[in-house]
C-alpha cells in the first residue's frame, strides 16, 4: 500500500516570513500577467460571437449602426479574413479607444 503524506506537512513547519513574502510576490506577478490573457480571451469570444452576425453585415443593416461602430464591424472582419484575429483584435482595440474614450 502506498502511503501518502502532502509535501505541506514537510514544509509548514520551517516556513517563515520571508518565504511568505517571496509566494506573495510570486503570486502578484502570476496574478498581473493572467490578467490581461483572460481579458483578451474575453474579447476574442466576444468578437468572435459578434463575426458570426452575417446578416449585420448587409448595407441595410450597418447604416442603422454609428459610422464608428460600422468601421470597427467592418475592420475586424477584413482584417480576420486577411490576416488573424489576434491582429484584428489589436489593431480594433486601438480603434475602440480612439472612437469610444
Amino acid at each position: 500500500m502506498i502511503r501518502f503524506r502532502p509535501k505541506l506537512l514537510d514544509t509548514l513547519p520551517g516556513y517563515s516570513r520571508g518565504l511568505f513574502a517571496s509566494d506573495l510576490s510570486a503570486g502578484i506577478t502570476v496574478g498581473v500577467l493572467a490578467l490581461p490573457l483572460a481579458t483578451l480571451s474575453a474579447i476574442v469570444v466576444m468578437v468572435s460571437i459578434n463575426m458570426g452576425e452575417w446578416h449585420a453585415l448587409k448595407w441595410g443593416e450597418l447604416k442603422r449602426f454609428s459610422n464608428n461602430y460600422r468601421i470597427i464591424l467592418l475592420g475586424t472582419f477584413f482584417i480576420t479574413v486577411v490576416f488573424d484575429l489576434t491582429l484584428a483584435v489589436e489593431i480594433d482595440m486601438v480603434l475602440a479607444s480612439l472612437f469610444f474614450i
